[in-house]
């Protein structure tokens, strides 16, 4: 699953209509969703970001391994209007936190920094993109994923012969549909990471079936999934079967650790 921020419905129309998102009319926040992608529109300023992706997070079932993507509006002091660019460091204003955004693989759009401000600004001090929700986007995301499965991505609406007070909805819709086919290809590239990710540290079935045959106390069932992740890296050959043996959930987990003890790596 891939989850896309946006503060404003004008930034997120032209994804909405790209991704064929369906309204979700049960909601407090304004959601749109297909089978692999949810879209929230979170309002300006972090405070409301951070808040309507706890409540997405939260409304969905709490999903291990899910993307996060935002998608937004941005300024800069001389990049051009209507420029795309993959952020890759975020700094907070006032915290003077910054976040680290991974570079995802065949990605071919410019890369820049970007300062969340709590304001907006017409004074660029610095050649980072000026936004108003990343640092608390980056945050929250962090909370419930990891750092490989997050994107950033901005585009500048707002310059120093562009003023932001020219700024409108019909501006910012063209901005948006105008990078649609480069938004999507990150999205491809990040739904490609997803799922890797899932494979790897998902709970696969195998899990699930010894949960359903053995007793893990919490602190077994964490010991469980981390051999089976390894287990999975290095071969897919396991099967309930081969547990057949194996009297409880001990024994299981005595198992794995021996076969894993014994298993050849090769680097090919």
């Amino acid at each position: 699953m891939l989850y896309i921020v946006c503060a404003l419905h004008c930034e997120a129309k032209p994804l909405i209509d790209f991704y064929k998102l369906s309204a979700d009319t049960d909601s407090t926040f304004t959601i749109f969703s297909s089978q692999d992608v949810k879209l929230i529109i979170a309002g300006i300023g972090k405070v409301s970001t951070a808040a309507a992706m706890a409540y997405l997070y939260a409304k969905d079932g709490e999903k291990k391994n899910v993307g996060w993507l935002n998608v937004g509006i941005a300024g800069h002091k001389k990049f051009s209007i209507g420029s795309l660019h993959n952020i890759n460091k975020v700094t907070d204003a006032v915290s003077l936190i910054n976040w680290y955004p991974a570079r995802l693989p065949n990605i071919d759009c410019e890369t820049s920094p970007c300062i969340t401000v709590d304001t907006p600004v017409d004074v660029y001090k610095s050649q980072s993109v000026y936004d108003m929700e990343a640092s608390a986007f980056m945050a929250t995301a962090l909370r419930f994923s990891s750092n490989e499965l997050i994107q950033v991505l901005k585009i500048i609406s707002d310059n120093e012969d562009n003023h932001v007070e020219n700024i409108n909805k019909s501006m910012v819709k063209a901005l948006v549909a105008k990078n649609i086919e480069d938004i999507n290809a990150v999205v491809f590239a990040l739904q490609q990471q997803i799922h890797e990710f899932s494979v790897i540290y998902g709970d696969n079935e195998l899990y699930l079936e010894c949960l359903e045959k053995w007793h893990f106390s919490q602190y077994q069932k964490n010991a469980l999934q981390r051999l089976l992740q390894r287990w999975r890296v290095l071969t897919n050959d396991m099967r309930l079967e081969m547990l057949e043996q194996c009297k409880d959930s001990k024994a299981v987990i005595a198992f794995l650790e021996d076969e894993l003890e014994q298993c050849i790596v090769e680097f090919s």
